[in-house]
This record gives structure tokens, C-alpha cells and sequence, in this order.
């Protein structure tokens, strides 16, 4: 065949090609979600709580995306590296000038990644929380039972797969059906209306001044093959003061409960360090495999906290110790401290767990959150029960912060959530390879900086079970006086439950309407949760309290 007749035949494939698939080309491939709500008036000076909400359901991961608003200029923003499954949002709080409303959202994302399919599709929400009058911004929703506006735009999705001809820079877009959405493990609207925790017991655990006059902080709890409960407790001695300035003497403390919680057995100090010295901030697990409960922590030396220790030096040791007999007996400390610091890095100071928030994975792989100064997250890791461990990469961006917990997500994601440093919102990320990277992290809850809890769990409901999320953290106090003039306070320990997988919490309930911090929570099985938190009716440290508490859905199949 002469060299034009070969030339002839494939100029003739191709154009048998665009004519017969409805396709388009284009240098860089998109796709473009605009998602608008209804032009819902907001009063003058009246707050709104705004939430934009995208998820990567696509095949690979997304180079960028962009959220912009034209009638909340204050919400917006920019993220790099949305991994396949990832979610990311953004919250801010909005006071609204007369006559104005919400609309204009648009959300652009990119694709990345090579080979024949670069990626699937994304979708997008949108939700406006408006408050009543008297409402505290950046919640969404004021104190129980009042009124609030509600309504969620309707979700835009957009697919598209790219396949690359005629070199890297064309590519040719065929329009691809979105994913259908398993609802039978999303409650409808009105079954998370009815969310309600129902508490069959309460009882303080740690009460200041026992011990000796010791004041207790950071709260871990465990349930344990057994069927009993340790709950773990800093136990403070000398120098009520924060253990990041050093200067204290500290303690590792205990509890054992085998009745459910009704009662607790004598306390038992794990380690005392010596004086002057400071053992605290504790994460544990339990191993399924081998039922095994870890317990990790930090030991300072007299004089060092977390910002006063030196870095390259063992001022601050990373710990852990383990019980094969459901906290009963424990074995020696066992020294992780270069695992989880770099002690070459002439900058780093110290490593510290949690408190609380430490998982094992459902392939197995032992999981403890963790924290640096300078600011950092990052979490060591095990595959093999704790024989060998090492340390994953640092949560990328600069939005320091310290205290976190994890829970992995039913789609085997890790999701972080960690105590700002600065401004408003916590920040919360996300990893799909069991904790190595991590997404860059976005905006979560407007909480005063504090150690927030997340636990998964199953709910039921009349339309059978739920794989959630449950997440706790104090929201301000409901009393008047100059208190209230800010809402950022630790107050009204309040829990809220996502079913979709972290995207959204669009129900809440308060757990106590006393002064509370730091909490932590377990699975106790058959539904039911076990929770302990920092609890007091002037401060948050007059007590450590436990309930056990049944969340669900209205009417339940128990």
C-alpha cells in the first residue's frame, strides 16, 4: 500500500470515530459541578451555619478543586490531591444583610492520572442551616428544640472518563452514568430527625481531689475481650498546670469496671515516673486477633512538657506497655520513642499520642493517632500485633493544631479529626493507604480547642442497620452573663452521628448541659456506647464521668 493510500485509511477511521461516538475533545479534561440552593432569604444580621461538601467517586485521584461562592464570599477555598472515595468540605459562618440569600455555588474539579480511564466521577452538596434568632453562629443548630431552616440542594453529578488519543494532550470525554447510591445504609431525612441517645447510666469515675488531692484530665477508655472496661486517666499531683509547660509531677492511672459500668474497681496507678517526673496523655486498643490491650503514652522529665523538651534527647519518651489478662497485670514499658520521632530533626521536641482515638483497622493493622511540636500529625503503625512499628507521613499544609483521634471509615479510609491550633474549626483529614499520607486537611467543626472523640458504630432503626459515625465535643454553654458572649466555651457535652460516611452530621443531641472537655468512647456491642469525659458543674475537671448510652434512630429494633 503506497504511503497516502495508509494516510487516507487512518484519517477515514477517525473520522468514523467522532462521528459515531458523542464525544469531546479537549485539552483539559474537567468536570464541573454547579450546584445552586433556593433563594432562601436570610434576615438581617441573622447567622447561618454553610457547608459545601464534594466527594471523589471517581477512579483516580483529582489534581485540584475549587470552591467559590458569589453570595458568601467568606466560604470558599482551594485543595490539592482529593485521593479516589475522598471527601472534603468546607464550613464557615455567614451573617446575612437584608434581603440577601444563598445561591451561586459552582465546584470545579480537575482530573489527573494516565491510562485509558483517568477517572469516574465527583458530586457535590450543598447545606444552609439558617438560626433563629438568639442561635449561636458557626452551629448548626441552636439549643435543643428550637427552630431552625434547613434545606439541602439537590446533588449535581457530572461523569466523565477520559481516554487519551493522539498523544497526552488530547483527550476524548464520553459521558458516563453516575453511580447509583446504596440507600439502604443511609437513614432517610425523617429517620435522622429522630436521632435520639437514650443514657441507661451515668457515673463518675475519677472525682478531683481522691488520691491524695489529684486532679484528673485526659480520658481513655477500652472495652475489653472480657467484657469489662478500663477507662485511663492523667493523675495529676503537683502543679495543676498544662503538662506542655513541664514543671509537674504526673501520673498514669486506672479503672476496671466488670458490671457494665455500674460500679469501678479501686484505682490503680500504671506507672508513676518518679517525682517531678510525668507520665499522660494515653491511647489504647485492643488486637482482635490476639485480645491483647495496648495502652500508649508519653513519660517527661523533670522540668520538660511537650514545648520545653529538647529535640534529639529522651526528655520525652514515647511508651507503650500491653495486658494479656484485660488490664488486670501489664507488662514493662516498652520504649517507641524512635519510631515516633525523628530524633536526628534538630527542630522536632517531642511526640504524643491522642489521648484517646487509637484503632485497629479492619485488615488488621494497629493504628495510634498522633501529634508533634512543632505542630504535626502523623500516626505509628503495626502489622504484625506490635511486633515491629513504624511511622507514617505528616498530614500535609501548615494549620498546626495538636490533639486527634482516628476511625476508619466502612470504605477502609482513616479519617483524622484534630484540635486547632488557632481561629475557630477543628480540621479534619483523611488517608487511603491505612494511615501513610494523608489528604490535605479541611475545616471541620467550629469547636473551642479541645480533644474531641470519634467512634464508628452500627445504628438501627425500623429499616434495619446503619454503618455511622459518632462524634462528641463540648458546644458552648446555654447560661447567661458575659460567658455567652462567647459560644466557643467548654460546655454541653453534645453528640452528633453521620451515616454517610463523615460527609455530613445533620443530627444532634446533647449528652450533659454541665462544663465538659476532653472524651473519649467505645463500642460496648449490641448498639451501645460507652462514653467518658472530662465533667464538672463550675469546670471541666472536677470529675471523669462515664455513660453508656443507646444512639439510634426514633423507634429501633432492639
Amino acid at each position: 500500500m503506497e504511503q497516502h493510500e495508509r494516510y487516507s485509511v487512518s484519517l477515514l477511521l477517525i473520522l468514523m470515530l467522532i462521528v459515531l461516538l458523542p464525544i469531546t475533545v479537549h485539552a483539559t479534561p474537567s468536570i464541573q459541578i454547579a450546584v445552586t440552593p433556593p433563594n432562601q432569604t436570610v434576615g438581617a444580621g441573622q447567622p447561618a451555619f454553610f457547608e459545601i461538601s464534594v466527594t471523589n467517586t471517581g477512579d483516580t485521584t483529582l489534581e485540584s478543586i475549587v470552591v467559590s461562592s458569589v453570595g458568601i464570599p467568606e466560604c470558599g477555598g482551594q485543595i490539592s490531591g482529593l485521593m479516589q472515595g475522598g471527601n472534603m468540605a468546607w464550613t464557615c459562618t455567614h451573617v446575612g444583610e437584608t434581603g440577601s440569600y444563598w445561591n451561586d455555588v459552582s465546584v470545579t474539579a480537575n482530573a489527573s492520572g494516565g491510562g485509558a480511564k483517568v477517572m469516574g466521577n465527583a458530586s457535590a452538596r450543598v447545606t444552609v442551616v439558617s438560626q433563629p434568632a438568639g442561635g449561636q453562629p458557626g452551629y448548626p443548630s441552636a439549643s435543643p428544640g428550637s427552630p431552625v431552616v434547613r434545606f439541602d440542594s439537590v446533588v449535581s453529578e457530572i461523569g466523565a472518563r477520559m481516554f487519551p488519543i493522539l498523544g497526552p494532550l488530547i483527550y476524548l470525554s464520553v459521558p458516563e452514568v453516575p453511580p447509583t447510591t446504596d440507600t439502604d445504609k443511609v437513614p432517610d431525612s425523617g429517620s435522622m430527625d429522630n436521632f435520639e441517645v437514650r443514657s441507661t447510666l451515668q457515673t463518675d469515675v475519677f472525682t478531683r481531689g481522691e488520691g491524695g488531692g489529684r486532679y484528673f484530665y485526659s480520658p481513655s477508655i477500652e472495652s475489653v475481650p472480657d467484657g469489662s472496661m478500663v477507662a485511663f486517666a492523667d493523675a495529676v499531683k503537683l502543679n495543676f498546670s498544662d503538662p506542655a509547660k513541664g514543671y509537674l509531677d504526673m501520673d498514669l492511672v486506672y479503672r476496671r469496671s466488670t458490671d457494665g459500668g455500674e460500679s469501678w474497681g479501686p484505682l490503680v496507678v500504671l506507672e508513676d515516673p518518679g517525682d517531678l517526673w510525668a507520665a499522660f496523655n494515653s491511647a489504647s486498643l485492643v488486637d482482635r486477633a490476639t485480645g491483647r490491650l495496648w495502652i500508649f503514652y508519653v513519660r517527661a522529665s523533670p522540668g520538660r512538657g511537650i514545648l520545653t523538651s529538647r529535640p534529639g534527647t529522651d526528655d520525652m519518651e514515647n511508651l507503650a506497655r500491653w495486658s494479656d489478662d484485660n488490664g488486670l497485670t501489664w507488662s514493662a514499658p516498652r520504649d517507641l520513642t524512635t519510631v515516633a520521632r525523628d530524633l536526628a530533626d534538630p527542630t522536632w521536641n517531642a511526640s504524643i499520642p491522642g489521648p484517646g482515638g487509637a484503632i485497629q483497622t479492619s485488615k488488621g493493622r494497629l493504628l495510634v493517632p498522633m501529634w508533634k511540636e512543632p505542630a504535626g500529625h502523623f500516626v505509628i503503625f503495626s502489622d504484625n500485633h506490635g511486633r515491629t512499628w513504624g511511622r507514617g507521613t505528616a498530614v500535609p499544609g501548615d494549620t498546626g493544631g495538636s490533639e486527634n483521634q482516628l476511625a476508619e471509615l466502612s470504605d477502609g479510609r482513616i479519617r483524622m479529626e484534630y484540635r486547632q491550633g488557632s481561629g475557630p474549626n477543628r480540621w479534619i483529614t483523611e488517608s487511603a493507604d491505612g494511615g501513610e499520607t494523608w489528604s490535605m486537611p479541611r475545616p471541620g467543626w467550629n469547636v473551642t480547642p479541645v480533644n474531641c472523640a470519634l467512634l464508628r458504630i452500627p445504628l438501627r432503626n425500623e429499616e434495619g442497620e446503619h454503618d455511622c459515625l459518632l462524634w462528641t465535643g463540648p458546644v458552648g454553654p446555654p447560661i447567661p452573663g458575659p460567658i455567652e458572649s462567647n459560644p466557643f466555651t467548654r460546655w454541653r457535652l453534645t453528640m452528633r452521628v453521620s451515616c454517610d460516611q463523615g460527609m455530613t452530621f445533620p443530627a444532634e443531641r446533647q449528652i450533659s448541659e454541665d462544663a465538659a472537655s476532653y472524651s473519649d468512647m467505645t463500642d460496648l456491642g449490641n448498639h451501645t456506647v460507652g462514653l467518658l469525659w472530662e465533667r464538672g458543674l463550675q469546670t471541666p475537671d472536677e470529675f471523669i464521668t462515664f455513660a453508656r448510652l443507646a444512639p439510634g434512630f426514633g423507634t429501633r429494633a432492639e
